[in-house]
């Protein structure tokens, strides 16, 4: 991507939201849904590029510091929608018993953990 957008004149601060995005989400089918992190991978892929399309299909029509300004300002937003759903942070509290360890999910109860 960075290589696209040095062609075109623009820089860009906000693509790291995406891959943050799509690491995040790996995370969350992991804890929630119980999903190996080897299928949770390519889920986060697709979540990180269609929101990176559906961001940057108006975002690559601006331009200078409107389009800078706008890349600074999607982290943002994405962090500020997280924590509105109540994602802020992961947690997997492992209980250690009998050589086996477990995360309490809200949804999903114990499940095991992947260490």
């Amino acid at each position: 991507m960075e290589p696209v957008l040095r062609l075109f004149g623009l820089t860009s601060f906000g693509h790291a939201a995406f891959f943050g995005l799509g690491a995040y989400i790996v995370t969350l089918a992991l804890v929630y849904w119980s999903l190996t992190p080897w299928l949770g991978i390519p889920l986060g892929m697709l979540v990180g590029a269609g929101a990176a399309f559906l961001i940057g299909t108006p975002t690559f029509r601006l331009r200078g510091h409107y389009f800078a300004l706008s890349m600074l300002a999607y982290p943002l937003a994405i962090m500020y929608i997280m924590e509105y759903l109540g994602y802020q942070e992961v947690r997997c509290r492992c209980i250690a018993s009998m050589h086996s360890c477990t995360c309490n999910s809200p949804t999903r109860g114990s499940t095991p953990c992947w260490h």
